[in-house]
Formats: structure tokens, sequence, C-alpha cells
């Protein structure tokens, strides 16, 4: 299962590139890749991995979650799921019908499994910025005393 099932992160950086008036050519030139590669991730036909999306977004000057919409899908996910606890209180009234409810529910499931396709490292990084500075000490020491207990260690 790869990111373009769940985002055209080619389109995405398509847009950031013409927003900065940068040639395709340049950039495949400032990534070191041949510029048939770097086409084929703009027109979603391949897929970059971890390390060229890092130096894309240092290239065009944005954050990696920012990219790939992190926060979005994590919101997206949120909103499906108070949908779905509404959904559920409807149905079990009888102010909705089944066809409704499991409409609600597939739309719920289908943003719930994008959120959970998110690696934890991403995650750690997306709920660190929702921080302030004494919020992201307080996180660092709780982190700290989970390498501490011997079950979550490696």
């Amino acid at each position: 299962m790869g990111i373009n099932e769940y985002i055209q992160i080619g389109s995405k950086i398509k847009k950031l590139r013409k927003e900065k008036n940068i040639s395709q050519k340049k950039m495949a030139e400032l990534l070191g890749l041949a510029h048939s590669t770097y086409s084929n991730y703009e027109n979603d036909l391949r897929e970059p991995n971890l390390d060229v999306l890092k130096k894309v977004c240092k290239i065009l000057g944005v954050k990696l979650n920012d990219l790939l919409g992190v926060d979005e899908v994590l919101n997206d996910a949120d909103e499906a799921l108070l949908k779905w606890d509404a959904a559920s209180k409807q149905y079990d009234a009888g102010v909705i019908d089944r066809d409704a409810y499991f409409a609600v529910s597939d739309e719920m499931k289908e943003k719930i499994n994008k959120a959970m396709s998110i690696d934890s490292t991403t995650l750690i990084d997306h709920y660190l910025n929702k921080l302030n500075d004494d919020g992201k000490a307080q996180a660092a020491d709780l982190l700290e005393l989970l390498t501490k207990i011997p079950e979550y260690k490696k």
C-alpha cells in the first residue's frame, strides 16, 4: 500500500514547485534525479521514498507533515468519528435508516484507515507541534520515562 492510495503526493509537489517558480528540470537536478524519474513522481506514476520527500521539503521550504497532509488526515478522522457517533445515535433513535448509517460508517472506516497508516514518528511530530515549549519539555520527560520501562524497550 503506497502513499498515492491516500494522497497524490506528486500533484502536491508539482503545485508547490510551480508556486516557487522552479522548473521540473531544475527540481530534478536539485534532487539528483533523472528528469524522467522526477516527472513520474509529479504525475503520480511513481512514489518518492522518504529521503527524496525530505529533500523536496527542504527545497520547497515546507514541513513533511504539511506535504503529506498529516493534520488534514487526522482532523478528517476526528470529524468522521464525531459524525459516526451522531449517526449511531440517530440510527438507534430511528431518525435515519440503515443505508444512511452504513454510508457514514463506511466513510468513517476509510478516514480512520488513512489516519492509522501514518507512522508513529509522524504522529509524535504532529502532536508535538501543537504544544508550547513547556508542553514539549513535559512530553520529552514522559518519553524518557517510557524508555526506562522494560516492556517498551526494543
